[in-house]
């Protein structure tokens, strides 16, 4: 019989794979079981609703045993569904840099990756920033990023609509995006996710109770897959969520439990 040995600072943990999979197909139930309900209570959220309900009721939609942490435990870490299985071609879309490059570098390091990095903000970033970027090989592109619907034939040469940087790259599909925009992905994200389709998705969101509600349902109709989230030190409102799509649950090992944002 196969197993499946991880190693701890406590010792060795042993998971019978057969047994894992029993245990899947029961979680799958138990959650499906209680899906009606806990979507019926979501949608319901409001501003007067209290963050306690919220994350009462928020819970993860897939299981990635291989669920890490990249860039450090403090804010700027970002949970990751098993980074190793990030293909070798892989492109890196990162989208508001903020002068904090943690979680790239210790991706790049940590794991031997040889990815496209492009990232993005609408300050110029450090020389720190841009040092780190250049040794991984990366671009660091300084404008605002702004909806289709903003960006006119006469708007300023510093706006960017995601869809054009990725297209002016020449890649044809995103294997991490991770954005954190202070808002302005609420516009911007669902008419990238109509094209693209990245197969992990890090997303930090900093609204109101029923904004946040309907910002992660307009994720959820793509096809993505809750299967972490972090509530930020600074505030019950600010809080780090990581998806997956469907067509990548398989080659990053994960599990659908049962979907209910959407």
């Amino acid at each position: 019989m196969s197993r499946l040995l991880i190693v701890l600072i406590t010792g060795v943990i042993v998971f019978d794979i057969p047994k894992l999979a029993i245990d899947i197909l029961k979680a799958q139930a138990s959650y499906r079981d209680q899906t009606n309900e806990r979507y019926i209570r979501w949608t319901l959220m409001n501003d007067e609703s209290l963050w306690s309900e919220f994350y009462n009721l928020l819970t993860i939609e897939a299981l990635c045993p291989g669920r890490v942490r990249v860039g450090g435990v403090e804010d700027g870490g970002k949970w990751l569904c098993a980074p190793w299985k990030v293909p070798t071609n892989c492109t890196i879309f990162s989208v508001g840099l903020m002068n904090d490059v943690k979680f790239e570098k210790d991706l790049f390091e940590k794991f031997g990756l040889k990815c496209g990095l492009l990232g993005i903000d609408q300050i110029e970033q450090g020389y720190l920033t841009r040092s780190t970027y250049q040794k991984l090989g990366g671009e660091v592109v300084t404008g605002v990023v702004v909806s289709k619907q903003e960006k006119g034939q006469e708007s300023p040469s510093n706006q960017f609509v995601l869809e054009n940087i990725v297209k002016s790259h020449g890649w044809k599909n995103i294997d991490i995006l991770k954005i954190d925009l202070e808002a302005v992905e609420y516009n911007v994200l669902p008419e990238f996710l109509a094209i693209y389709k990245p197969c992990q998705l890090l997303i930090e969101t900093h609204y109101g109770i029923r904004p946040t509600v309907g910002f992660l349902g307009k994720i959820s109709v793509f096809d993505y897959w809750l299967y972490s989230f972090e509530v930020n030190d600074g505030a019950f409102n600010a809080c780090e969520y990581s998806f997956i799509h469907q067509s990548c649950l398989e080659h990053y090992g994960a599990y659908g439990l049962a979907r209910f944002l959407s």
